[in-house]
């Protein structure tokens, strides 16, 4: 049998099981540039002088010190005393050249003490030590990493696309609806937490997020879903519209390789070259030079944007299973249009609330996406699903959905609240997170009947319809579409 590994969720190393790391935190403050700017690239506040109040261990020789282990025998507990432990400048020393990570291996040794003053009251008295860590960025690894299934999902969107906007609301908005409709709970990892709780304060002081980091460093988010049947860990790699052009930068989005599903996020105003925009400041954000940039998201109009999407997954994944369209920024929709979606019975005007109790309603899915890809197909001519068909192969599963951070619609009144204000609804917020779950089996799914689907199993949803193998006619006339090989 092959000797048991784990991926770092975070700098996605492959880890030995005797070369993890276990740590715990003491009284005295230690410089560890590798954790400190790994994360300080990554957008996450650490610090000054990158100093942690935690020293680490290593398994011993013939893994001598270790009490537990996990089903594929990876350390998961150690026993060992203080004075054993490591400061950061002692594993700097020890990697070989093997071991080099590329991050800055350079420590400030003049703040290192000796290990008299590691004593914390019981230098020698030995003790359990549960917490691991990469030995490559010395992130810290979730206490079950390892022992359930991780799933990753990829997150492409432009410029200004509202990703960013989407996982700050949607980790504040689970933590309150998961609960609510006996779905489940989402726990954030810590590392992750660390990097979303600044844009989360921002968010919350003035509506906006902070802008990408400089080169393009993203954290991958990952949280521990539970419920009552089941458990796992969930890895959201966000890929920057201005990274994905970079082959350096996607190479090391390692985690992009194992992913299933394809979070696409899509700015309305690449349906009409950032009109919708222009209407909805004139009404709202008139004067507000902070958005004066935003014609910057609307260069790459859709077509080019879904080419691109293809060839990244062509590249960097090929197990891509279902795509999840998320139409962003509805609300932009909703009153330039009015009056197209005051028609008739709208099902995108209502919120989740609780039409996903206890399963996913798949009746209200097929609604929202039918609502979606007629208003796309009568307003502006865009054949929306046969277009991601197209890009992603017909034996890909598909749906379109539609969210917005600011949107009240309250029945079928349409009200529109400022960013910062506190009582705004975050509209249809979740629906695309339980998607995810639904397509990892980890929550059930009802049809019109009542009738109950689980994913990743024998009642797998039958294949779609194959669509026409020639493109859509936009295509067709711009030429900028390349079939994809299956």
């Amino acid at each position: 049998m092959e000797e048991k590994r784990y991926v770092c969720p975070y700098c996605g190393t492959l880890i030995n099981k005797e070369d993890v790391l276990f740590w715990e935190q003491v009284k005295t403050m230690y410089t560890d540039n590798i954790r400190g700017e790994f994360l300080k690239r990554h957008g996450v506040r650490v610090s000054a002088g990158n100093k942690f109040s935690r020293v680490y261990y290593r398994v011993q020789p013939e893994e001598a010190n270790v009490v537990r282990v996990d089903a594929q025998g990876f350390p998961t507990m150690i026993e060992d005393h203080l004075g054993n432990s490591i400061v950061p400048e002692d594993l700097a020393k020890a990697r070989s050249g093997k071991q080099s990570d590329s991050f800055d291996d350079a420590f400030d040794s003049d703040d290192f003490d000796d290990d008299s003053t590691r004593d914390d009251g019981r230098n020698y008295e030995v003790h359990n030590i549960p917490k691991r860590a990469c030995p490559q960025c010395h992130c810290e690894l979730p206490q079950q990493f390892g022992t359930i299934p991780t799933y990753h999902v990829a997150m492409f969107g432009g410029r200004a696309a509202g990703k960013t906007a989407y996982l700050v609301n949607l980790f504040q908005q689970l933590k309150m609806q998961l609960g609510q409709n006996d779905l489940g709970s989402v726990e954030l990892g810590t590392e992750s937490a660390g990097f979303l709780q600044p844009m989360i304060d921002d968010y919350e002081r003035d509506g906006t997020t902070r802008p990408t980091p400089a080169d393009g460093g993203l954290l991958p988010i990952l949280c521990h879903y539970r419920n009552r049947d089941n458990e796992a860990f969930i890895t959201f790699y966000d890929i920057a519209g201005e990274g994905t052009g970079d082959a350096a930068y996607m190479a090391n989005h390692k985690g992009i390789a194992n992913c299933e599903s394809l979070m696409l996020m899509i700015d309305p105003n690449m349906f009409v070259g950032g009109a919708f925009y222009g209407a909805w400041t004139a009404n709202h954000l008139e004067g507000e030079d902070r958005y004066n940039d935003y014609g910057d998201c609307c260069k790459e109009p859709l077509d080019s944007f879904l080419n691109q999407a293809g060839e990244l997954c062509k590249e960097y994944s090929d197990g891509i299973k279902n795509v999840i369209c998320v139409i962003t920024k509805v609300d932009m929709m909703l009153e330039a249009d009015a009056k197209f979606f005051a028609s008739g019975d709208i099902e995108l005007l209502e919120d989740v609330k609780d039409k996903h109790r206890g399963a996913v309603n798949l009746p209200v899915l097929k609604r929202v996406n039918t609502d979606l890809r007629a208003y796309f197909e009568k307003k502006h001519q865009v054949q929306l699903r046969d277009k991601l068909a197209y890009t992603f192969g017909n034996d890909v599963k598909i749906n379109i959905l539609g969210v917005s951070t600011s949107t009240r619609a309250p029945g079928k009144e349409i009200r529109f609240e400022p960013r910062s204000a506190a009582i705004e609804s975050k509209h249809r917020i979740i629906e695309p997170f339980l998607v995810v779950l639904m397509y990892f089996g980890l929550i059930p799914a009802k049809d019109q009947n009542g009738n109950i689907i689980t994913y990743r199993g024998n009642n797998e949803e039958p294949p779609a319809p194959p669509v026409n193998p020639e493109p859509p006619k936009e295509q067709r006339k711009r030429g900028l579409f390349h079939r994809r090989n299956k």
